[in-house]
């Protein structure tokens, strides 16, 4: 899931922030299975290759990427330190998916 935002800065007309929500998997898929199937299988919607979304932003020109941590306050000072660059920037937090509604970011539909 990515969320973006944006705001007008002195520099320029937009400033932009990209926060990817990164399970590993496709999320709304791996739900549809697991409520379908009694084994509660989830097959081929895991992606077992990490991907580095902070160096994939970085290497664009201008883009600011940042690890969002796994704690509250590490996520809250990677948005701030995001929102005050002057430019691109993109926030990559990794989440949990599983059965638990309380662990979870949950899918469409559930």
């Amino acid at each position: 899931m990515v969320v973006s935002t944006w705001k007008a800065t002195a520099s320029g007309p937009f400033q932009h922030l990209i926060v990817v929500f990164d399970n590993r998997r496709m999320g709304a898929i791996s739900s549809s299975q697991a409520s379908q199937y009694a084994d509660g299988r989830d097959f081929a919607t895991s992606d077992d290759i990490p991907i580095d979304f902070v160096r994939l932003a970085t290497a664009v020109q201008g883009v600011y990427g940042l690890e969002g941590g796994d704690t509250e306050e590490s996520l809250k000072a990677a948005l701030a330190e995001a929102y005050d660059h002057d430019g691109l920037s993109l926030v990559h937090v990794p989440v949990y998916w599983g059965h638990d509604p309380l662990a979870g970011m949950g899918a469409y539909g559930r």
